[in-house]
């Protein structure tokens, strides 16, 4: 069972308080933690890998670290919830961990300076969930079920590209496609998810490409999904995407609805785990 100790972070945008169900929610994800794996990594690690991914893992900066086991990223940005609707910032912080995988996002929308929309989004022991309220009370989405595990599964896989010592865990399959690219493969509880990962020539991620549960109404509808990398970087010790946006593939165009940039990460961090 992993002690808590701090529940408030702060940003330069204002205060990211996390909400009586986001504490329930990241209790309930730190508590499944297994015990972690504490040898640092080396080429031995990467031997049975494909040439491309070894190459991106080197330069990701994993050897010599240790397969984190708790993560904990700030993110600002903008989203939109169509094509002709105006960007809005959004700012938020997530939760993940690496044994069993799983994560808890807290987010905060301002709609006006006035009436601000917040999210709850997660997936912990297989199951995901979409909550989005504005002003507090009113509740936007609920979204669970199957199509949304597979969804934050997705997700999940996608987001691992800030924690990329979990690329080497035993729930992560690779198929190398030619020099720039490979296929990568996640599998948890009975479910799997896919993607097509792109590199440049020094193994830089460039882009990710799957095909994930998009909501269309009230439905789930899976449609083509990427995530290209405008900037990699260093942070905390490692080589890391710090900015990207999220496009939806649709038969009308190509609908861009997220930009991130990430901010302060940690790994295992003192103030989640209880270790000094």
């Amino acid at each position: 069972m992993i002690e808590m100790k701090k529940w408030i972070e702060k940003d330069n945008y204002g205060d990211l308080t996390i909400s009586s169900n986001g504490r329930q929610a990241l209790t309930h994800l730190l508590s499944d933690i297994q015990r972690p794996n504490t040898e640092r990594i080396t080429e031995k690690d990467l031997m049975d890998l494909p040439e491309v991914v070894k190459r991106y893992l080197r330069n990701s900066g994993v050897l010599n670290k240790h397969r984190y086991q708790v993560v904990r990223l700030k993110q600002k940005g903008e989203m939109r919830r169509s094509p002709s609707d105006k960007w809005i910032p959004l700012r938020a912080v997530e939760y993940y961990t690496t044994n069993p995988p799983g994560f808890v996002w807290f987010g905060s929308a301002d709609f006006s300076p006035i009436i601000k929309a917040k999210a709850l989004d997660s997936y912990i022991q297989g199951n995901g969930n979409m909550l989005v309220k504005v002003a507090s009370f009113f509740t936007m989405f609920d979204q669970k079920g199957e199509a949304m595990d597979r969804a934050c599964l997705m997700r999940y896989l996608n987001e691992m590209t800030w924690f990329p010592t979990a690329f080497l865990n035993d729930f992560i399959t690779w198929e190398q496609i030619d020099s720039r690219s490979a296929i990568v493969k996640i599998a948890d509880r009975g479910m799997e998810a896919e993607a097509t990962m792109y590199f440049d020539d020094l193994g830089n991620l460039v882009d990710f490409v799957a095909d994930r549960p998009r909501m269309e109404g009230k439905e789930l509808v899976t449609r083509r999904w990427r995530t290209p990398i405008k900037e990699n970087g260093p942070m905390a010790g490692l080589n890391l995407p710090l900015a990207g946006e999220a496009v939806w593939l649709l038969d009308t165009g190509d609908f861009s609805y997220i930009r991130l940039r990430i901010f302060d990460i940690e790994f295992d961090p003192p103030s989640i785990t209880g270790r000094e």
